[in-house]
């Protein structure tokens, strides 16, 4: 047997939702539970003691109902009345329907000014069939025709069947509605779109081939207006699928006025809300969490972030600029071998902003924010890269520093600071008095600095620089992404609990990103083994370690090992390689003063001694 529950949290009206509530639980024929959370229970009281109005309403709902039309009659429902006791009512009306095993949950709309109350809590949270109910101005006893508005979905789905049930209980008729846009070709033509959709609506709620339903058609390119117009024609019911929470004012307090709601021939309405899914409240109970221990962003803090990043993310002459500003000095630093010059071209760098803006499009599903930071960041890419190869080709090609080969092998551990500094860079985002932290969050994500490499390294046929500086950029990027949205959702950012349609894109894209990065893991994590190895063995550098390898190896000699040997004082670097014969003195001295070059300032005053391995080949004819 189901159980059907109505949340009472207010006491005006109570009598009326309650009433209507049972003759839901009959249709369903499903026992009717009253959650009574107009106080809460004290420490101490029971159930014998519950208060007067909760008794006598108790009472009044024990009393014999008017029967029912259907062809076998349905049975009353078993009315009980539970009194939580917990401190927050919305808390303990979720236990008592957890409890309970509750399928489908009544409950009654926020005040006009209230809409953060009880009510809109718990139908943002409950995880069965949730139904936010007007109750109008009867108690149900006269209802005859029911109006439900759909356009497909879940909730439009539940709304057909609940509507369904309670016509064939009442005998009433069911209209369901579907408002065409007069846009959509001719009339005749309009209407048969419409009709074909409220077909494939009514097969999908198990409700279609009945006498009693009546599809109907109306073409208007404003849906509150033509649903407006349909309820003046004196329905006792309207039943709406909500697709998510946001809904419900605008359409218990927007398409249909209060003058209608009120009227006194007792129009009733009801938002219904399709159950949620394992997912749904995974993801509630982590939201859940992640309210009480996460300081949660302000409603005026939130708009800042919207206008901060959606401004920032737009495709502008001056994002161009500065992009080609940051690309310059980045190139050039590159170039020189110039730390503090590659971190002066991070800062300039605008690229932070568009990346935090796709993060924050996703979350949300906003596909205009998501186009238009995508539009930045392909734009701001190529520029760079463009710029980078021009670099490359006005430069001497025989100058490849050690800071432009430290941005040529990524590992995983690159991943990793991608994401923290996409967490860090969104926290810092929406509050105001940490946005003196963004400077140190744009030197963390290297960004430029690795565009300007790939572009060096193709203007000087340097290919695996290039597909390693590119693999470096692509991964950063990825990871800010998701540290972005998963920051962003830790403070309150986050889409509404029943996704619409452009939600759940963005979701299949958050997949879909996710499952790159664990591609890119692949050969980042190869990359770090090996970098670990070498450090063991060599304690060198990983770009210091490269350079020194592609000085040898351009000379045509093998690489074997670089190693330090000795300690403080008495420490030197050596570097062995493979020759077919022994080197001329010249080579040799100029291949030692191109190997102390490329140690740090601080480390050219130690002995750098060169050993050459000699083998030799032979050809064997078979």
């Amino acid at each position: 047997m189901s159980t059907l529950a109505v949340v009472v949290h207010r006491q005006d009206g109570a009598d009326l939702l309650a009433s209507w509530s049972q003759r839901f639980a009959r249709s369903l024929e499903a026992d009717l539970l009253v959650v009574w959370v107009v106080r809460p229970r004290d420490a101490g009281e029971d159930d014998d003691r519950m208060p007067e109005e909760a008794a006598s309403l108790l009472q009044r709902l024990s009393e014999p109902m008017p029967p029912s039309v259907a062809e076998l009659p349905l049975a009353a429902p078993e009315v009980r009345l539970v009194w939580p006791d917990a401190d927050d009512p919305v808390a303990g009306a979720l236990e008592a329907i957890a409890d309970h095993d509750v399928d489908w949950l009544v409950v009654a709309p926020p005040r006009k000014k209230g809409l953060g109350s009880q009510a809109r809590r718990l139908f943002r949270t409950a995880p069965c069939h949730t139904v936010l109910f007007h109750a109008g101005a009867t108690d149900g006893s006269s209802c005859r025709r029911l109006l439900v508005p759909t356009a497909g979905g879940p909730s439009a789905r539940q709304a057909l069947v609940l509507a369904d049930r309670l016509a064939r209980a009442e005998g009433a008729v069911v209209e369901p509605l579907f408002v065409e846009p007069s846009a959509m070709g001719r009339e005749d033509e309009g209407e048969q779109v419409g009709h074909h959709i409220l077909d494939q609506a009514l097969i999908s709620a198990g409700v279609s081939d009945r006498d009693y339903v009546q599809p109907r058609v109306v073409r208007s390119d404003h849906l509150p207006t033509a649903i407006e117009g349909c309820i003046r024609e004196e329905h006792d019911l309207v039943l709406l699928g909500a697709s998510h929470a946001g809904v419900v004012r605008k359409l218990l307090f927007g398409t249909v006025p209060e003058r209608l709601l009120d009227r006194p021939d007792g129009l009733a309405v009801g938002v219904v809300r399709e159950q949620w899914t394992l997912g749904d409240r995974l993801r509630a109970q982590v939201g859940r969490w992640l309210d009480l221990r996460i300081p949660q962003l302000s409603r005026d803090h939130r708009v800042d972030l919207y206008q901060r990043i959606q401004s920032g993310s737009e495709w502008s002459f001056d994002f161009l600029f500065l992009i080609a500003l940051s690309t310059l000095i980045a190139g050039l630093g590159l170039l020189q071998s110039s730390a503090a010059v590659v971190i002066g071209a991070m800062l300039v760098a605008p690229l932070m902003t568009p990346i935090l803006g796709i993060g924050l499009a996703l979350l949300q599903g906003n596909w205009p924010l998501l186009r238009g930071a995508t539009r930045a960041v392909v734009s701001g890419y190529l520029l760079a890269l463009l710029l980078g190869v021009v670099l490359g080709r006005l430069t001497a090609p025989s100058e490849l520093t050690s800071e432009l080969w430290a941005r040529g092998g990524p590992t995983l551990l690159d991943m990793g600071v991608g994401f923290f500094a996409g967490l860090a860079a969104a926290y810092c985002l929406g509050r105001p008095g940490l946005t003196a932290a963004l400077p140190g969050v744009a030197i963390a994500a290297a960004l430029v600095p690795p565009i300007a490499t790939t572009g060096i390294a193709l203007a000087r046929s340097e290919w695996d620089l290039a597909k390693g500086s590119s693999l470096l950029f692509g991964t950063n990027v990825v990871a800010i992404v998701l540290g972005c949205a998963a920051s962003l959702y830790a403070v309150g950012v986050r889409a509404r609990e029943q996704p619409t349609k452009s939600q759940r894109r963005t979701r299949l894209l958050v997949v879909a990103l996710m499952a790159i990065l664990c591609v890119l893991a692949v050969p980042l994590t190869e990359s770090w083994i090996d970098t670990l190895e070498v450090r063991q063995s060599q304690g060198l550098d990983r770009g210091l370690l490269w350079a020194l390898q592609q000085d040898v190896e351009s000379r045509g000699l093998g690489w074997v090992d670089a190693q330090w040997r000795g300690a403080d004082g008495d420490r030197n670097l050596r570097v062995t390689i493979e020759s077919e014969r022994p080197l001329e003195p010249s080579v040799a001295a100029e291949l030692l003063d191109a190997l102390r070059s490329r140690l740090p300032e601080s480390q050219r005053a130690v002995e750098v001694r060169l050993v050459t391995q000699l083998v030799t080949s032979s050809n064997i004819d078979s």
